[in-house]
Parts: C-alpha cells; sequence; structure tokens
C-alpha cells in the first residue's frame, strides 16, 4: 500500500479566461482536482490521500470524505516535503498533479504494480510520442527523443520518502525544470546533454545516472496509459478533455 499526495497548489489555464487555480476548473459539473481523486479512492494500492492547496476551498469540495488536506506552500518541492512531513508514515508515496483528470485508476495500479515489483525507490512514467497522440492528438505536448524513440514525461511519480533528503537540492532543480529537457540533462551531466542533443542518449544511462546521484534505485517505466502523461495546461488541453471525459461519461 502506497500514500497519494495530490499537487494542488496553484497554476492557472494558459491562454483562458480562467483566473482560478486550475485544480478548481469544472469539466462537466466537477473539478479536475475531483476526477484525479476518484481514480486514486478506486485503487487498492492507495491507503491515505493527501491533498495540498487552497484548504478552504477543497474542504468545500471534499466534505465527508476521508481526503486529508493541508495548505500549500511556496513551492513544488516544499509541498512534497510538507505532504511526506504530515503523512509521516513509512509507505511508499505516489505524487501527483491535479490536473490530469484524464487519469484512470488502470493506468495508476499498472504504474504503482510495476514500481512495486522492480523494488524501486524511485520512478517516473514516460509515454511513447505515437501512443499519446494516437489517443490523445489535440493536446501537445513536449516530447525527448531518446535511443529508444520520443517520448513525453508522466505527472505523477513513485518514491521512497528515505531518498528525499539524499537529493533535496538536485530534485528542486530538475522540478523546476521538469517540461525542459534540455536543461535537465545539463543539471544532471555535461555528457548526458551532448548524447541527448545527438539523439544517442538512453534509458538506461538516464537510470544509472540518476540512482547514482541519489543513491537509490531509480527507472523510468514506460507506460502504455498516455492519460498519465496530457495534462491540461492551456485551454487546448482543456477543451480536449472535455471532449474525452465527455464520451466517457455517455
Amino acid at each position: 500500500m502506497l500514500d497519494a499526495i495530490v499537487l494542488a497548489g496553484g497554476g492557472t489555464i494558459k491562454d483562458s479566461d480562467y483566473s482560478e487555480n486550475k485544480a478548481l476548473v469544472c469539466i462537466h459539473g466537477k473539478t479536475m482536482v475531483e476526477y484525479v481523486v476518484e481514480a486514486l479512492l478506486k485503487s487498492h494500492n492507495i491507503a491515505r490521500i493527501l491533498l495540498i492547496g487552497p484548504k478552504e476551498k477543497l474542504a468545500e469540495i471534499f466534505t465527508g470524505t476521508k481526503i486529508e488536506i493541508i495548505e500549500a506552500a511556496n513551492t513544488i518541492m516544499d509541498n512534497i516535503i510538507s505532504g511526506i512531513n504530515y503523512l509521516g508514515s513509512n509507505r511508499n508515496i505516489l505524487v501527483c498533479t491535479s490536473d490530469i483528470p484524464l487519469v484512470t485508476t488502470q493506468s495508476i495500479d499498472d504504474f504503482i504494480s510495476r514500481s512495486l515489483s522492480m523494488n524501486l525507490d524511485l520512478s517516473y512514467p514516460i509515454v511513447e510520442k505515437s501512443l499519446s497522440e494516437k489517443y490523445f492528438p489535440e493536446m501537445k505536448r513536449t516530447y525527448t527523443k531518446l535511443k529508444e524513440g520520443i517520448f513525453t514525461g508522466g505527472n505523477v511519480f513513485y518514491l521512497n520518502p528515505r531518498i528525499i533528503n539524499k537529493g533535496l537540492a538536485i530534485a528542486r532543480e530538475l522540478i523546476e525544470a521538469r517540461k525542459r529537457p534540455l536543461k535537465m540533462a545539463r543539471i544532471v551531466s555535461f555528457k548526458l546533454l551532448i548524447q541527448l542533443m545527438t539523439g544517442t542518449l538512453t534509458i538506461e544511462k538516464i537510470e544509472k545516472r540518476f540512482s547514482k546521484m541519489l543513491n537509490a534505485r531509480a527507472s523510468a517505466i514506460i507506460s502504455e496509459y498516455p492519460e498519465l502523461a496530457n495534462d491540461v495546461d492551456k485551454m487546448s488541453d482543456l477543451l480536449a478533455a472535455k471532449k474525452h471525459l465527455a464520451k466517457r461519461i455517455s
């Protein structure tokens, strides 16, 4: 069993008239964060769910549930650390963003099961470009060309909380650069940056570098579930999410 942290602290939808926290934007009568929480609640792998965001507003939405809520801090990394400290558990943690309303319980369980089976301390799902574009062609993502193919990163990750202090500084830098592959590679290693730019960088080399930096077992998980990688970042994403969720509802 894992605990789940859902990051709902802020950010707005680009190129839109929505000025509110995008976690609270409604799609077909439910906020985006509700879709994420519902998927987690149906998972047999999740023990506790902690929301980090505007506590008062989130409490109104999740009245009468067992969902735990704390106020957001200044940065994503601060929120993750606050969440780990609040949970105070020895269980590993699934960290999710709140802007992935297309996420399903099946996609979450598959990622968790594969991470557990590999006995990992840190894992991150990646999705092949052709798969993402097949299911969600309207949602434009940031892709990285590796030797094995072209991939986009997910919006969840699996974490052993005991490793967090080992790589706190590097983790802050990587999270800030999470949508800029070249900057991420430069932070990790100049050699990896060159390999990324020439298309010769492999997943295994990235895994080995992260494992060495964090003194932990780190791995990328190639996922067959593109909903893990398609967040609602701009208006075109929101329109696409509305369309796909309408199909599910009907």
